[in-house]
């Protein structure tokens, strides 16, 4: 809306892009580095950020390091997952530091879904030969077209948390 105030975080990281070229372990932060090549780890940079609302911005740098939650169990609208019964797939990519698989296990468990799956893309599990994956690779890399995309087509021509792609790392 034109009276929200927005902060422009793709003006930002225009300014900070060079620093993650010069000091790639900050591109750890958000993509598991071994899943893209540096033109597609750019590529996906540049694109992958959008405009914040200064109100969200201010959820995540101020209330969280506060000892408050951006959590969607505790947030301030109470516990919103408790009445979401629809369909759920939960994926957690065992190197994402942004959003780590204990902190994305707790909207499965609290969905009212009776139809949910977690998985853990850890490279630990099938199928074989799996990569772990990081925030940003998980839904862009050629990586998760080869091994994530698949699992998520069966989810959902399963109609089921026990159809095909059920041995993934899955904990229910």
């Amino acid at each position: 809306t034109p009276t929200r105030k927005v902060f422009r975080a793709r003006t930002a990281l225009a300014c900070i892009l060079p620093l993650a070229l010069l000091f790639p372990v900050l591109l750890r932060l958000g993509i598991n580095t071994s899943n893209l090549g540096v033109r597609s780890r750019l590529t996906l940079l540049r694109g992958a950020v959008e405009d914040l609302s200064t109100e969200l911005l201010d959820w995540f740098l101020v209330r969280i390091p506060a000892g408050g939650s951006a959590s969607l169990i505790d947030g301030p609208g109470g516990n919103v997952l408790a009445s979401f019964d629809a369909p759920l797939l939960v994926v957690a990519g065992g190197s994402d530091l942004l959003a780590p698989p204990p902190a994305v296990r707790p909207a499965f468990e609290h969905a009212a879904s009776t139809e949910k799956r977690f998985l853990l893309l850890d490279g630990g599990g099938k199928p074989e030969g799996s990569p772990t994956f990081g925030h940003s690779d998980m839904p862009s890399s050629p990586a998760a077209v080869q091994y994530l995309s698949p699992l998520i087509v069966d989810w959902l021509q399963s109609g089921s948390e026990t159809g095909e792609g059920a041995d993934v790392r899955i904990t229910d």
